[in-house]
């Protein structure tokens, strides 16, 4: 590549060099390389606090321009403030140039800098200005549009985060309007523009294809799907996520911060959705289930956040699409293109170290590698060691994904591999035997093709294949296992509604197989439980949208079935409906009912141990509606309340080792035999209010519910284990001058339920304290309070940029009681108090 440094004034054009003398007859050819030279510069914005005063300014720029004459990146090397930067990296990035050649004349990819100059004299004037919005007044941000004149001149312009664009200075006359931005349809509308006027445009788009993302490029946070029935959606950007105090920059950790999930204990990263345990929701990567989301200790997700496209959070009323549980869910979605380039993420902090790199191979398609290695279990060694008489050797944890995308004609090819592995030791000093251990681990592979079919259809059809274990060993030797092998595959019939279709469709079939088996031989926990399975289990399902003018109707069904070799077979129907009506461009509405089903796992259901082949799914009626709306183009308000109703649950054997998401509960346990005596109430309110203004991000999330179960027929109504009344969130992110950040996350929870003891009796026989206990989940924890803090600086340079940061969680040291533990005899509380203060410091390089 051509590296050209030099200095230009906005918009005009670079001075050329005198003219060289006359060459020998023998010398050598004259050298015709040349810089870039700008064609359009849009006008940038001027700032109204710089406008009223009279300040000028300018903004020096480094700017990659390729051999094409687009601009591929632009960085700010002498900075003039934060709005004048942002304005003149949104002109550049925006902007066209004829391309730089080299000393032959050939056109090459090339560095400059520009100087972008505000000046009062040529503050531009707005000559058309609008929003380019989907079917459902979802803004789209950061597409490209271009506006041609009659004469053949072209301007182009971005979308901004809000979706809005503007162009300045345009001749008076007729002009043409056009965004070309795949996987978005393509809008070509025609203006008139007059002089002393604002001409106002809305262009309407749709997304032609099941895309998992919303604007290429951009990875979001989403509750709900554009294409899909959930009747909500929230975004976040990478940008904003990576910043997030408390976050460590983790995409999908950002949805603790969304209404409906509460906080889990001990910092696990569980996630507990709208009142229900974390194994009654679900975890899908692109739509195939996977068994976990966080790393030990929700540290991280297992999946590198590079490779994502968006992270889908449902909390309630979720497609026809997804099933097999009760709660909601969340989904990572993988970018469906290949990458375009050589790009690469290095990151190390306290606690770990990650190596992200993706490289185009050919036209449409490219290989991507991530890889991340823990190494927490070497910085908490010292912090453990004050443990006497045991040596901690954890936690440990890595990850790996590998990809190949390729597009060959209308069909995109794609394949990909995951592994995650988790280990846990708590080893004796004296014999050095494992006291206590406890790993995680599974590994995804599938292959995978979605093609373009005539009359605007896509058809998908998925292989997938792996296996995933937990294992947990106690006191040398007992020791608790759980094993799945999985071979699925999805096939999925897609048409989407656009423009003068007013009826989609969403058609699959969704299959799940495999070998589990369990082991449960813990003499401390009863009697030794194994057994193994073969399982089927089918999954049909069908699903329309119908836009009615600014209603859109979205009817499903789901029907699921498991078959095991043991007998067994049993079957869920779910019918689900879903609506929105955009009342106004600034107003909608949003209602949803259905059902969804879980079945019983195979434990509960083989005669082996202690199942009851009996056993029919559990369901759960979910009901919600909601009101979303938008104040100034700053700020957004959504209020949802729902209604799920739980019955069928299965319940007993709680005296029985399991592996628990969560602190042990204590308390009367049911010990009887297991069966669909379980019911449960889950209901409440969700509010969300949301700043974007061009330098802060401010998030308030607050819920209020109840949760409740019944676990016998004839039972008290009890408060869910996980039961929190109330759970808010307020986050704020500031821009500073000079690429500073700072930001600071408070959060606030109602302690989670417990069951107190009120008197204890002596064992003669076994030679210890029995507890008597007073009713069910009749006390609860004290109130949860926790202040995080963030302050970031990054480096923009030619090769990338470089960051710093420091993540500094309960930064006011709260001793949050998270279990309420107790002495050896039962005399006095001993409660178990979670995460200390908790700075992490990392650095982080891109390119």
């Amino acid at each position: 590549m051509l590296l050209c440094l030099a200095a230009a004034l906005a918009a005009d054009p670079i001075a050329a060099p005198a003219p060289a003398a006359p060459a020998a007859p023998d010398a050598p050819p004259v050298s015709r390389a040349s810089l870039p030279s700008p064609i359009s510069v849009p006008g940038a914005p001027y700032p109204e606090e710089a406008l009223a005063a009279g300040q000028e300014a300018s903004v020096l720029l480094e700017v990659a321009v390729t051999s094409t004459g687009e601009v591929s990146g632009a960085a700010v090397v002498e900075s003039a403030g934060p709005e004048f930067d942002a304005g003149a990296l949104a002109a550049l990035r925006a902007a066209r140039f004829t391309p730089g050649t080299d000393a032959a004349g050939e056109p090459v990819a090339t560095v400059i800098l520009y100087r972008y100059r505000y000046t009062l004299a040529r503050v531009a004037k707005v000559s058309v200005q609008g929003r380019v919005l989907l079917a459902d007044d979802s803004a789209v941000a950061g597409v490209a549009l271009k506006i041609v004149g009659a004469t053949g001149e072209t301007r182009f312009a971005t979308t901004s985060e809000t979706g809005e664009f503007r162009f300045a200075d345009l001749a008076d006359g007729a002009w043409t309007l056009v965004l070309e931005s795949p996987p978005l349809a393509t809008v070509t509308t025609p203006l008139t523009v007059t002089a002393g006027t604002v001409t106002l445009a809305e262009l309407r788009t749709r997304i032609e294809a099941p895309e998992r993302g919303g604007v290429p490029g951009e990875v979001v946070v989403v509750e709900g799907r554009a294409i899909s029935s959930e009747v909500s959606e929230r975004t976040l950007s990478a940008d904003e996520i990576a910043f997030l105090p408390g976050t460590n920059g983790d995409v999908v950790k950002a949805v603790q911060n969304l209404p409906g999930v509460a906080r889990p204990p001990l910092g696990t990263g569980n996630l507990i959705i709208r009142g229900t345990a974390p194994e009654d929701s679900a975890a899908f990567l692109d739509g195939s289930r996977i068994p976990v989301v966080f790393h030990f200790g929700g540290l991280t997700t297992v999946i590198n956040g590079g490779l994502l496209d968006e992270v889908s959070f449902v909390p309630g009323n979720a497609s026809a699409r997804y099933g097999r549980f009760l709660g909601g869910m969340v989904e990572l979605g993988t970018r469906d293109e290949a990458p375009e380039g050589q790009h690469g993420t290095v990151q190390i902090d306290l606690y770990q170290a990650t190596l992200f790199a993706e490289s185009a191979i050919a036209p449409d398609a490219g290989l991507t590698l991530s890889l991340r290695r823990s190494y927490a279990d070497a910085v908490l060694v010292p912090i453990f060691a004050a443990i006497p008489d045991f040596d901690i050797q954890a936690p440990r944890f890595f990850d790996i994904q590998a990809r190949g995308q390729a597009r060959v004609g209308a069909t995109r090819v794609e394949t990909m591999l995951t592994l995650s592995d988790d280990t846990f030791a708590l080893i004796g000093e004296e014999d050095g035997a494992v006291q206590i251990g406890l790993s995680t681990n599974f590994w995804r592979g599938r292959l995978s093709a979605l093609t373009e079919l005539n009359g605007g259809w896509t058809n998908e059809l998925r292989f997938s294949t792996g296996y995933d274990a937990q294992e947990f060993r106690f006191d040398v030797t007992g020791t608790a296992r759980e094993t799945n092998t999985a071979f699925s595959v999805r096939e999925e019939l897609a048409l989407p509604v656009a423009d003068g279709r007013r009826v989609g469709w969403r058609i699959g079939l969704d299959v799940d197989s495999g070998p589990q088996a369990f082991l449960y031989d813990v003499p401390a926990f009863g009697a030794k439980e194994e057994g193994e399975a073969f399982r089927f289990a089918p999954a049909a399902y069908v699903e329309s949208t119908v836009q009615v003018g600014p209603v859109r109707l979205i009817p499903g069904l789901r029907v699921d079935g498991l078959l095991l070799d043991s007998d067994y077979a049993n079957v869920a129907v779910d019918p689900r409906f879903s609506g929105r009506w955009a009342a106004t461009e600034t107003t909608a509405v949003r209602v949803g009912v259905g059902r969804y089903s879980q079945f019983p796992t195979i434990r509960q259901l083989l005669p082996d141990g202690d199942g009851n082949p009996d056993l029919h799914p559990a369901s759960a009626l979910q009901t919600s509606v909601g009101i979303d709306q938008e104040l100034l183009g700053l700020l957004r308000i959504e209020a949802t309340g729902f209604y799920n109703d739980l019955s069928d649950l299965v319940v007993g054997r709680e005296d029985r080792i399991s592996f628990f998401t969560g602190p042990p509960l204590g308390g009367p346990q049911d010990i009887d035999p297991y069966a669909n005596d379980g019911t449960g109430r889950v209901y409440g309110g969700e509010l969300l209010v949301r700043l974007d203004a061009p330098t802060t991000l401010a998030l308030a999330s607050l819920t209020v519910s109840k949760s409740t179960r019944v676990k016998r027929p004839g039972g008290d109504e009890v408060l869910f284990p996980y039961d929190q009344p109330v759970v808010l969130s307020v986050l704020g992110s500031q821009k500073l001058p000079r690429d500073w950040r700072i930001g600071a996350r408070v959060r606030f929870g109602s302690g989670n339920p417990y069951t107190p003891v009120t008197n204890r009796v002596y064992d003669m026989g076994s030679r210890s304290f029995i507890p008597l206990y007073a009713d069910s989940a009749s006390d609860r924890l004290p109130d949860f309070f926790s202040l995080d803090v963030r302050v970031d600086k990054r480096w923009v340079r030619s090769w990338g940029e470089f960051s710093l940061y420091l993540d500094v969680q309960n930064a006011t040291n709260a001793q949050n009681v998270e279990v309420q533990s107790w002495s050896y005899d039962y005399r006095t509380a001993d409660p178990v108090t979670g995460l200390p203060i908790f700075p992490t410091f990392g650095l982080e390089a891109k390119w």
